[in-house]
């Protein structure tokens, strides 16, 4: 039945009904939760130790006991039912799999031996990489033996994770920058050790694949992730303590001194500066770590506070806060697992319905209060005029919930008159190439990045307009502008389509696809069409999403990664209810 599979595909995708699983993979211990995103709160929340070394110079731990570890936790997910996995990993370690095939142990962050008096390891700029030259970086580690690394692979801690449980050697980049192999342009170095293939890097927590039907999503680092779970502002420092310690904080534009790195984070425009090396496990000495943190905290630029978090974090707080002139705030020993929450939560799949014939105002009432995120309204093939459109995107303003047009063409006039009654953005069919969607941004956002008509007393504003200067780009943000894929040519032209400025994302349109591509009844082609969109739109942090009711459609586009989900029309909902409510009474 209709509803049966779309309340399937909404408690599966969504991720508010869905059980997500968190793993925290540290130098000791290896955290890890099951949360209900809908309680919003742990169901799980255990923790098993890290394997211990196999041998201290170099430091290395077993391949073998670190997948048992990783198995064990999986189970729980799988018992579970959880929908999704998130992982963050200790950075700076690595794998090496051989020309030959075979695997080595996993030689950890705390072995040291990198080269730092080679020329051409000199020569590089390591700000530019987020890192710095030190005996413990991969790339300095391995330089030593570069020439037996042709046609080797190198794996993070994380990807090597990822590539256990999904076959693909894939990573964050708050994971795989660690290594000194990329910059933070993007770009990566393949020369300095020619012919090691290196982990693919995803600039989003997107899908790497999936481990017996659940999704595994690209690992991060565990610093990155506990910075993110901190609750870190503007104004304050973060000291993450456990085998050793960082001091962070998050901001823009260059590190304030030689002794930060400049890393990666999940949040666009912003970065995390980090001084590192602060050891606190290793000492087992909380005079002796509070005495030399403070000497450094001390040095620093006042903020209004330190956060202070992670395993460490509640046996030096009385101590440290007598030492430091900031006040200090404790956030807790689980920030790891916090930053994945806030990630799970971040990467929620938009679920929506069409509405395509039954012009009923209210309709974004029901569809909110029954938990969707957005309705389609279809001017494509559906016949509602501007005075029913008028009046039900007052409704969807009001209600705060989001209505997008599908329009007939990208013509001026229909995309004027719905922007100005409220409507928060347009799809537009049959989109084939840069040029189509262009004029729909053109006509639907205020300069710079369009040239939408200036008229602010209306629905839009909600008959409230404040000063143009603060609209207009609130404007931008809020108006969406999609690109529907449903031809052979528009996935052709895909990379150039999500190029435009102005577009938001894409949503594949399956059924016109599989007519031009001439495979009705045939997935095969249509899965390749998923592939090659989802790849486009991960490579510009752009997002995509499907309209079906398919299954296995769903479920790849699922797997890739799609964070939009337009499921059926008001049209199925009635005539499948109406079925049920007739085979209720069968006489």
């Amino acid at each position: 039945m209709y509803m049966n599979e779309f309340a399937h595909y909404y408690n599966s995708i969504r991720g508010d009904t869905v059980k997500d699983l968190l793993m925290d993979i540290g130098s000791t211990f290896v955290k890890y939760a099951v949360f209900d995103s809908l309680e919003d709160k742990y169901i799980i929340s255990e923790k098993l130790p890290f394997p211990s070394p196999c041998s201290e110079d170099p430091f290395t731990v077993g391949r073998r006991q670190i997948e048992t570890v990783v198995k064990a936790v999986m189970a729980t997910a799988k018992e579970n039912d959880c929908a999704r996995v998130f992982i963050s990993v200790q950075m700076h370690g690595f794998f090496i799999k051989y020309k030959s095939g075979e695997f080595s142990d996993y030689f950890s962050w705390r072995s040291g031996g990198g080269d730092l008096e080679s020329e051409d390891l000199l020569s590089i700029d390591f700000s530019k990489r987020g890192t710095r030259l030190k005996a413990n970086l991969p790339i300095a580690k391995l330089y030593r033996n570069k020439t037996e690394l042709v046609g080797a692979e190198y794996f993070t801690l994380g990807s090597y994770i990822a590539y256990l449980l999904t076959g693909k050697n894939e990573a964050h980049k708050t994971d795989a920058y660690a290594s000194g192999f990329y910059l933070l342009d993007g770009s990566k170095d393949e020369e300095t050790i020619p012919g090691l293939v290196l982990p693919t890097v995803h600039d989003e927590v997107d899908v790497c694949g999936t481990w017996c039907g659940i999704r595994i999503y690209s690992p991060v680092g565990d610093h990155a992730a506990s910075v993110y779970g901190s609750g870190i502002g503007e104004d304050t420092y973060l000291l993450n303590i456990g085998t050793t310690s960082q001091i962070a904080f998050v901001g823009e534009g260059k590190a304030p001194s030689d002794m930060w790195e400049s890393r990666p984070y999940f949040e666009n425009g912003k970065t995390l500066f980090t001084l590192g090396n602060l050891f606190y496990g290793l000492y087992k000495d909380t005079d002796r770590y509070c005495n030399e943190a403070a000497k450094i905290i001390n040095s620093l630029p006042k903020r209004a506070k330190i956060l202070v978090g992670g395993g460490g974090a509640l046996d030096i707080m009385e101590k440290l806060s007598a030492c430091v002139d900031m006040p200090c705030t404790s956030v807790g020993c689980s920030i790891g697992l916090e930053g994945l929450v806030n990630l799970a939560k971040q990467k929620r799949t938009s679920v929506g319905s069409m509405l395509s014939e039954v012009p009923f105002t209210n309709m974004p009432l029901i569809m909110k209060n029954s938990g969707l995120d957005f309705m389609i309204v279809d001017n494509e093939h559906g016949t509602f005029d501007y005075t029913f459109l008028a009046k039900m995107f007052t409704v969807s303003r009001m209600a705060d919930f989001r209505t997008i047009v599908r329009i007939p063409d990208n013509s001026r006039a229909w995309i004027t008159k719905c922007v100005d009654a409220g409507a928060d953005g347009f799809l537009l069919p049959m989109t084939n190439r840069a040029e189509d969607i262009e004029k729909v941004v053109e006509y639907a956002k205020y300069a710079p990045v369009g040239k939408r008509g200036i008229s602010t007393m209306r629905a839009h504003t909600l008959y409230a307009p404040p000063a143009l200067s603060e609209y207009m780009p609130a404007a931008n943000e809020r108006i969406k502008v999609y690109a529907q894929i449903e031809t052979a040519k528009g996935v052709e032209n895909i990379e150039e389509i999500l190029a435009t400025t102005g577009v938001d994302g894409v949503f594949i349109g399956p059924n016109d696809l599989s007519c031009d591509l001439g495979c009705i009844g045939d997935n095969a082609p249509i899965f390749e069409a998923i592939e090659n969109v989802s790849a486009a739109a991960k490579k510009v942090c752009k997002p995509f999403g499907i309209i079906t009711t398919t299954k296995a459609l769903l479920d790849k586009a699922t797997e890739c990664g799609a964070s939009m989900i337009s499921y059926g029309s008001e049209l199925n909902m009635l005539a499948n209810e109406c079925k049920k409510i007739r085979g209720m009474f069968n006489g």
